[in-house]
């Protein structure tokens, strides 16, 4: 018989000492590498349930599912604050749901997400495979709130040859080999030229100021609400990555040359997508640079080219092969369309608006009151908001 528990950082740190021999190497020195998505670890860790935010002991940190003692699914649990109205709310947000092959069919993962909708706030499903999306999809409780587009643009040769293999992988079935060869060619030249031309119509015109400069304009940005739900930003992880501390995530204040316009605030986050692997074994994995924010939102009137041109000169200096582009605004959303480059992927941020009131509820679930600058579970982490915000009260929404 399946049973299903809450485990709380006390519980997790005795686990993690029961279990020390099955942990491996993974989490030795994880953190100083790139972040990874698109790989599930296997059953191999599925004991592994480290966290790396401040939890009170009786904290709920997983969620498992037991079989005779062994562990054949969990999620983990990890905390968020949003803005609501200027206003702090406690979140909830899934992360690393893993259930174990043999159990898939048999409503294990249904019933943990089940427990962990009782923890009594409003429960947050960021980056979901597509399998889980049509799941939430039929759920009534969860609302998609973020599904925008992300927009693809190569960054050098790696990045040419592999959005040239997403594209060739839409297409139909191979004609022969000498047609694919072609086609394969005029890809990547259809790639390059995507890049050369967003280059082309905006570089040089804006420049990134200097981190001092730039620092004054720190709490304007963590103040300001554009929107009546916002995912706020973590003071001392903004400005480690104004100062070029962080070598994954990238920040910058950024104005026009004549200082008429701006400054904008521009966010780069790197991370490596696993594809799969290699005949010998060995990880098949492309380097992304994340553009998940350009603040204040872009409009038409907006110098969109040039900011997207100086993006990707820092995208490139990171380094990454692929720069993913999210469309957060209608305008950054047109723009792409009119340049060619083609969304293969889209955001996934749902929300269960639980243990909320009423009007709480009803601007959590509609889809217009987000500015959502998060593109999966790692960005909802990092801004567990500290006591320096308890008493700031955010700019009226305008």
């Amino acid at each position: 018989m399946i049973e299903y528990r809450r485990l709380t950082k006390r519980d997790v740190d005795q686990w993690q000492r029961d279990h020390a021999r099955d942990q491996g190497d993974w989490s030795r020195g994880h953190e100083a590498k790139i972040p990874r998505s698109g790989l599930q670890r296997g059953a191999a860790w599925i004991s592994s349930i480290g966290y790396s935010q401040d939890l009170g002991p009786d904290t709920v940190r997983t969620v498992a599912a037991f079989d005779e003692g062994r562990m054949v699914g969990r999620l983990h649990v990890v905390y968020t604050d949003l803005l609501i109205e200027g206003r702090r709310q406690r979140c909830a947000v899934g992360e690393d749901f893993f259930v174990l092959d043999e159990y898939r069919n048999r409503a294990v993962g249904l019933s943990i997400l089940l427990k962990a909708l009782k923890l009594g706030l409003p429960f947050i499903e960021a980056g979901v495979s597509g399998q889980m999306r049509k799941i939430l999809d039929s759920w009534k409780q969860f609302v998609l709130v973020d599904g925008s587009p992300m927009f693809q643009v190569a960054l050098d040769r790696k990045g040419l040859v592999q959005i040239a293999r997403w594209e060739l992988y839409e297409r139909e079935e191979s004609r022969g080999f000498w047609s694919d060869k072609l086609t394969k060619g005029s890809l990547l030249l259809a790639a390059w030229r995507q890049r050369e031309l967003l280059g082309s119509r905006g570089r040089g015109a804006l420049k990134a100021l200097a981190v001092d400069i730039g620092s004054t304009s720190l709490d304007r940005c963590l103040d300001a609400q554009c929107a009546p739900v916002q995912v706020p930003r973590n003071r001392e992880m903004l400005s480690a990555s104004l100062r070029g501390a962080d070598a994954n995530r990238g920040a910058w204040f950024v104005e026009s040359g004549d200082a008429r316009y701006g400054p904008w605030l521009v966010t780069l986050y790197r991370q490596e997508r696993v594809l799969g692997h290699n005949p010998d074994g060995t990880i098949k994995s492309v380097t992304e640079a994340h553009l998940n924010e350009i603040y204040p939102p872009l409009g038409e009137t907006d110098p969109i080219a040039e900011l997207l041109a100086l993006v990707v000169d820092r995208a490139m200096e990171m380094p990454a092969n692929v720069l993913q582009i999210h469309a957060m605004t209608p305008a950054i959303e047109r723009f792409c369309e009119t340049l060619g480059l083609r969304s293969r992927m889209t955001k996934s941020i749902y929300v269960a608006a639980d243990g909320v009131d009423s009007a709480t509820r009803k601007l959590l679930s509609d889809p217009a009151n987000w500015w959502c600058r998060a593109f999966n579970e790692n960005q909802f982490e990092e801004v567990l908001l500290g006591k320096e915000f308890e008493t700031r009260v955010a700019a009226p929404v305008a």
